[in-house]
């Protein structure tokens, strides 16, 4: 039998090993070049590397550089006009409604930039959601206040989009997946190796 003291550095041992996820927040918007760019590629590209999202908590906001016009009911205007106001309401419902399977639509909507109801059914029909229930919630109250939560979320001090933070760092030109890497205090993925 194992003494105490043993079992006890053990534990120790395997705490420390079981290292926290690197939170990643990614603020979008759906209608910027560079969001679509990012989202298409650099999101894409990290998808593929299934070690790294294993540590990795990423949180996915669509909201921007809108701005809150009213809070009740809740009113905004986005950079690049109402289109993307509504296009964020999308992506928002979409988030809330398929939480563990929305990643493909985003990819999908991003690639396609068509927020349109036909756009909006081809995007949910290829990642198997009903779009009856994307449309009625970005078309009802619903959006509209999912937009406003992520108003809430977005940091004010912001200076462009798609504003990266991974563990409280702002991305500027360094790689993501680097950032992630480096944030990282368990044992290094072999994504991070190569």
């Amino acid at each position: 039998m194992l003494s105490k003291t043993v079992v006890f550095a053990l534990t120790i041992a395997a705490l420390a090993l079981a290292a926290e996820n690197v939170k990643v927040s990614l603020y979008i918007e759906s209608y910027c070049p560079d969001c679509e760019d990012f989202v298409t590629k650099d999101l894409v590209e990290f998808r593929k590397l299934s070690d790294l999202m294993a540590i990795t908590d990423i949180d996915i906001v669509p909201y921007g550089n809108a701005h809150v016009i009213t809070r009740d009911p809740p009113t905004f205007k986005c950079q690049h006009g109402e289109k993307e106001c509504y296009g964020n309401y999308v992506e928002l419902c979409a988030q809330k409604h398929y939480p563990d399977s929305w990643w493909d639509f985003l990819i999908c909507q991003e690639t396609s930039v068509d927020f349109s109801d036909n756009g909006v059914m081809t995007c949910a029909m290829k990642t198997s959601m009903d779009y009856d229930v994307i449309l009625g919630c970005a078309k009802g109250t619903e959006g509209p206040l999912l937009h406003l939560e992520a108003a809430d979320k977005t940091p004010k001090d912001h200076k462009w989009v798609p504003w990266v933070v991974v563990d409280g760092k702002v991305r500027d030109k360094q790689p993501v997946l680097t950032m992630i890497c480096d944030a990282y205090k368990g044992e290094k993925p072999a994504s991070c190796k190569k």
